[in-house]
């Protein structure tokens, strides 16, 4: 989540009842749509750095542990269910 907040901010993880909720929040969100598009797939048409590879190995292991991630944001937070 760090990589959505370019300027800093802070990032809370919380549980609700059986999900996990991850929730950062900073004075600009920045989302590359294709990069957290590739969230929503286990066969994503993304070419992902080796910086990246966070995102290219969480939709396998959510899988794997019978989760799906769902995933909100507006200007200043980004909101990460599963």
């Amino acid at each position: 989540m760090e990589t959505a907040l370019p300027l800093g901010g802070d990032v809370d993880i919380s549980t609700d009842g059986d999900d996990w909720l991850l929730r950062a929040e900073g004075s600009r969100v920045n989302i590359e749509h294709p990069l957290w598009d590739s969230l929503q797939t286990t066969a994503p048409d993304y070419a992902h750095s080796a910086a990246q590879v966070q995102f290219a190995m969480l939709p396998d292991v959510l899988g794997m542990a019978g989760r799906s991630l769902q995933i909100d944001h507006d200007a200043t937070q980004i909101t990460a269910r599963f």
